[in-house]
């Protein structure tokens, strides 16, 4: 990755003008191309959750589900591009002062919130289509029908210390919980990209913006550095 390879280098050339302009360039062209992609990304993902669903089937569902989380990796994948690059051009511009930081960690920080609250959306979207969704729906209907149905016969003189009613709320409890299984594990494989991934790079920010504006002496022992404000 060209973003990973400019920051190993920047150690040893953090001081080569060559070096620090060529590629200051080259992280300002990707942070464009990240933040683009990211905004057509993030219309993408909008566009998606408006499309009407009416009769849908579980594989549907499914498919629906590859869909939006490929779509949802794309966008991850380009607010961290962005991020990245933000955080290195930083560095190449030698731009340290708190209020170009500060300006920095807000811009990411507002595309990881607007990021988490469309992750929310989908969430709630692919819950209401799964839970919608024809055999998950007749399955819930089965287990409710067992339920109620052994509950009936449980009530009968004579019939009630059997067997049978046992066996259908067995059954029936069974059958709405393999529908609320289809629920969960759609939103346990969707949470695989609830996170952008960008708190680090905020976090490495805030460090940045310490040491260069808010740190009075820099002490250190043989394991540790003090930075006193």
């Amino acid at each position: 990755m060209t973003l990973v390879d400019i920051i190993t280098k920047y150690k040893h050339n953090w001081d080569n003008e060559r070096f620090i302009a060529s590629n200051h360039k080259l992280v300002c062209d990707i942070q464009r191309t990240a933040r683009k992609n990211m905004v057509a990304s993030q219309k993408k993902v909008e566009e998606a959750l408006k499309a009407k669903q009416f009769m849908v089937s579980d594989n549907s569902v499914k498919i629906l589900l590859q869909d939006l989380q490929k779509k949802y990796k794309y966008y991850r994948i380009s607010l961290y591009t962005f991020a990245m690059a933000s955080f290195i051009e930083v560095m190449l511009s030698g731009n340290f002062s708190e209020k170009n930081i500060c300006s920095v960690i807000e811009i990411i920080e507002k595309c990881s919130s607007e990021y988490r609250d469309l992750f929310g959306k989908c969430s709630e979207y692919l819950e209401r289509i799964s839970l919608s969704s024809v055999e998950s729906t007749l399955w819930k209907g089965i287990g409710f029908a067992s339920d109620t149905f052994g509950k009936f016969i449980g009530s009968i003189p004579k019939v009630r210390d059997g067997q049978v009613d046992e066996f259908l709320l067995d059954q029936g409890k069974k059958i709405k919980q393999g529908a609320e299984g289809i629920k969960r594990n759609i939103l346990e494989t969707f949470a695989e990209v609830s996170n952008p991934g960008t708190g680090t790079l905020i976090a490495k920010l805030r460090d940045m913006d310490q040491i260069y504006n808010h740190t009075k002496v820099i002490g250190f022992d043989r394991e540790k550095l003090f930075l006193i404000a």
